[in-house]
């Protein structure tokens, strides 16, 4: 199986520490689980640089006044997660029929960008694909 992370669920905007280290937990278990198992994680590439809080990215984010607490543990862990990452958009060998040229919207017709686009195509391709949160 492989998982997209959907860069559109980071919004952290209200959350204190405790609520933003639970989901970055959360997460790192869950990529633990899948090298556990040899399944993919597939990154988009502004997901590091699109607004999560306020008007910061990221790791602006995280190394703001207000995260000041989070552990060091976690930044780590994070940090090797997206430096080791599978950046769907740089590997085209891995894209499925019809990306990135077909984007996929909801019923009202709204775009929900290219990380939720490359895994329903990839399930239209019957590619195992899970949304990860």
């Amino acid at each position: 199986m492989s998982f997209v992370i959907d860069s559109n669920e980071w919004d952290f905007n209200g959350q204190n520490v405790e609520q933003v280290s639970a989901k970055l937990e959360q997460l790192l278990a869950r990529v633990d689980i899948a090298n556990q198992r040899g399944e993919n994680i597939f990154i988009g590439n502004d997901l590091q640089s699109q607004v999560v809080c306020g008007t910061m990215d990221l790791w602006g984010f995280l190394y703001s006044e207000d995260m000041a607490e989070i552990s060091e543990d976690i930044i780590s862990e994070l940090t090797a997660f997206f430096g080791t990452g599978n950046y769907y958009e740089d590997d085209s060998e891995c894209w499925p029929t019809g990306f990135p040229e077909q984007m996929v919207s909801d019923i009202a017709g709204c775009g929900l960008g290219p990380d939720l686009s490359f895994a329903h195509l990839h399930l239209l391709d019957r590619t195992p694909s899970d949304a990860l949160h």
